[in-house]
């Protein structure tokens, strides 16, 4: 419910924009993430769900490292093949 949360602190001409963003655009509602996972650890509750945090802070990684705001890379495949 949170995982967006950040976006609060992005212009609303961006975040609205029906045009393809620019490079800095980009860059700026990227930070998204981080913005909203300290928006959750400074809030009054910052202790309550450290999970549901990182969730908000991890919410567009990748498995092939391309995700933001890391760029973390991974390896949990899920394994489809069981019966």
């Amino acid at each position: 419910m949170l995982h967006d949360e950040g976006m609060v602190f992005i212009p609303k001409n961006i975040v609205t924009s029906p045009d393809p963003l620019t490079v800095p655009e980009r860059a700026l509602v990227q930070q998204h993430a981080a913005l909203g996972w300290q928006l959750l650890r400074e809030g009054k509750d910052a202790d309550c769900n450290l999970l549901a945090h990182h969730v908000c802070y991890q919410h567009h990684e990748r498995q092939d490292g391309t995700g933001y705001p890391r760029g973390l890379v991974g390896n949990n495949q899920l394994e489809t093949s069981r019966v």
